[in-house]
C-alpha cells in the first residue's frame, strides 16, 4: 500500500494531462485522480470545496461505458471519468467485484505534488449501478476498441452527460 501524503511527490503514475482520472486500483479500490496543474486561486478553492454532486451514465454502443461526471463548483465545474473494466487484465476488478465497499479515495494533484487528499463515501445506489455495469464489461477490449467508444462518448459534452445519468447528492459525513 502506497503512503499518500499531502505536499509530497506522488508516488503512482502521474496523469500527462489536467482532468480526472478515474481507476480500481491493484487492491481493488476505487480512486479518483485530479491532475490541475498551476490551477488559479479560483480552481483551488473549487476544488478544497469538493464536488456537490455527481451522476452515473451508463452509455452503451457497441462497448458499454461507465462515466462518472463530478460536479464541482464554478470555475471547475464537470469533470468526467469513463471507465471500462476490459482494460484490466489483471485481478483489480474481481477483487473490486468481491468487495461491498463504497470508498472512493480522491487525490488532486498539481503536476507531481499532492495538494490534497480525501476518502469519500459514494451512494450505495452507485455503487450498486456501478456493479452492474461493471460486470456487463467483464470481456477483453482491446485500446482502439475503447478509443473508439471515448469518440463516440464524446459526443456528448460533461454536462450534458452528467444530466443523461443518475444523479446523486453528495453529503460529506461529519464525525
Amino acid at each position: 500500500m502506497n503512503v499518500i501524503e499531502v505536499g509530497k511527490k506522488y508516488s503512482g503514475p502521474i496523469p500527462p494531462q489536467d482532468g480526472l482520472h478515474f481507476e480500481i486500483g491493484p487492491d481493488g479500490d476505487m480512486q479518483m485522480l485530479i491532475q490541475f496543474q498551476k490551477p488559479a486561486k479560483s480552481e483551488k478553492k473549487a476544488l478544497a470545496a469538493g464536488f456537490e454532486r455527481y451522476s452515473l451514465y451508463r452509455h452503451a454502443g457497441d462497448i458499454i461505458l461507465a462515466c462518472w461526471v463530478f460536479k464541482f463548483p464554478a470555475p471547475v465545474s464537470y469533470m468526467d471519468a469513463p471507465f471500462h473494466a476490459g482494460l484490466y487484465p489483471d485481478e483489480r476488478i474481481r477483487k473490486f467485484l468481491s468487495t461491498d465497499q463504497n470508498l472512493l479515495q480522491v487525490v488532486i494533484l498539481d503536476g507531481s505534488i499532492v495538494q490534497g487528499l480525501r476518502a469519500i463515501g459514494l451512494h450505495w445506489e452507485a455503487m450498486q449501478m456501478f456493479r452492474d455495469i461493471v460486470r456487463e464489461q467483464l470481456t477483453s477490449i482491446s485500446r482502439s476498441e475503447y478509443d473508439a467508444a471515448i469518440d463516440a462518448l464524446y459526443a456528448l459534452h460533461s454536462k450534458e452527460i452528467y444530466q443523461r445519468g443518475k444523479i446523486f447528492t453528495h453529503r460529506e459525513e461529519k464525525e
